[in-house]
């Protein structure tokens, strides 16, 4: 990762440089810094906002990532596919050995605790906490947790990730003094990460 932000700054100001270096660590499986390249040039390219940026560059920032293992446990867990890829694009931005401040980890930074009960009730035999920086298992657990919480809170997506981020006592709090104005609950949240991430 030190290497692929030594040529972002190498290559910052050249987006031919910058695509090529996406393309590049894209095609390495470096999904996570490609796509950083690719939010990068989406930033930076004086384009006509109007116009919508061209679909090359927005699949660079925005991967199908983990695209079979996503499809697979969110047809598991009724969940949309395209909900879970873009909640591992804001949980950890596809890095699949990320790992929070809070000790939260992989892709779906599910936390070991919350991981472990899941695990139990998926009828997970061998779970082993360092597995959950790998794509499999952090993706099956993450997407568990996450129909968890869209039930929960009646599919109410906005609830539901405010729930995974900032805790479900947490989201329960926010929803009830919001009432039903979505406006009022995004400003209800009273974590300013979770305030962010929603």
């Amino acid at each position: 990762e030190l290497e692929g932000l030594s040529l972002f700054d190498a290559f910052g100001r050249d987006a031919v440089a910058m695509y090529t270096l996406s393309k590049q660590l894209l095609a390495d499986g470096g999904v996570s810094m490609s796509a950083r390249a690719g939010e990068w040039l989406n930033a930076n390219l004086d384009t006509n906002p109007n116009e919508g940026l061209p679909k090359a560059l927005l699949s660079l920032a925005y991967p199908a990532a983990y695209g079979s293992l996503v499809q697979k446990y969110a047809q598991d867990q009724r969940v949309s596919p395209l909900l879970m890829l873009a909640f591992i694009r804001q949980e950890s931005f596809y890095d699949p050995r990320a790992q929070s401040g809070a000790g939260a980890l992989g892709l779906t930074q599910v936390l070991p605790d919350t991981a472990e009960s899941l695990a139990r009730r998926l009828n997970i035999s061998s779970y082993d906490e360092e597995e959950l920086l790998q794509a499999d298992l952090n993706l099956r657990i993450g997407t568990a947790y996450m129909a968890d919480q869209l039930r929960e809170f009646n599919d109410e997506v906005f609830v539901a990730l405010s729930a995974y981020n900032g805790g479900p006592a947490s989201a329960k709090r926010w929803r009830t003094a919001a009432a039903d104005d979505a406006d009022v609950f995004l400003e209800n949240i009273e974590f300013a990460e979770s305030r962010l991430y929603v």
